[in-house]
């Protein structure tokens, strides 16, 4: 089990996240405390991920204060999605969720994909905005830079992401920064940042 400690620039958060294996496959979980419209707010999540790091199931609740709301995603890993149980063919061939809340979810491609450096991989991912949660498709893709250095770009957005071994993210350009947890130094180093792993990380619960 891995865990890390981010701090949020652009939404004025702060984040714990843990990765670990889960049934075969991988779980990404945490909370993410900010400010929910003009109110303090949370939101928990919990990420389950196949042994081919594809998503398959997502929930979500999240809460501005007065009230709380759930949300749950499911994918079958072929690229077909409901949403609350109700199917959303909108987000058909994606394999990715996205949440736009947090840099989680940003080591799942980075795992699965093995780009030689220079290459880039395109994807289709399922985008949760944030303040709505709405979901929706997203092409997105992903540039291998080096051994930790990847450069993400979805429309007209760009950032340089830095990774740890893990895959889990360091530095999110002007977004989200490690404050605890993996160590940007070992990245640094030039440690290599493994592709996908034939079944699920050591440890964890």
């Amino acid at each position: 089990m891995i865990s890390v400690l981010w701090r949020g620039e652009r939404l004025r958060s702060a984040e714990h996240c843990t990765l670990a294996d889960a049934g075969g496959g991988h779980r990404l979980s945490g909370t993410v405390l900010l400010p929910v419209g003009a109110s303090p707010g949370w939101v928990a999540y919990r990420v389950d991920a196949d042994d081919r790091w594809r998503t398959r199931a997502v929930e979500l609740a999240w809460s501005d204060g007065a009230a709380t709301r759930r949300r749950s995603i499911v994918a079958d890993g072929d690229g077909r999605w409901t949403v609350d149980g109700v199917a959303a063919p909108a987000l058909d061939g994606c394999v990715d969720v996205d949440l736009g809340f947090s840099p989680c979810t940003n080591t799942l491609p980075i795992r699965r994909l093995v780009p030689a450096a220079g290459e880039v991989a395109r994807i289709r991912a399922a985008w949760v905005r944030f303040p709505e949660f709405t979901v929706e498709a997203g092409a997105q893709s992903y540039e291998r830079l080096g051994e930790a250095r990847w450069a993400y770009r979805s429309g007209a957005f760009a950032a340089a992401l830095t990774v740890a071994p893990s895959g889990l993210v360091i530095d999110y350009e002007g977004v989200w920064t490690a404050v605890a947890g993996p160590s940007p130094a070992h990245a640094a180093a030039g440690a290599p940042l493994p592709g996908p792993l034939p079944g699920p990380l050591p440890g964890g619960p």
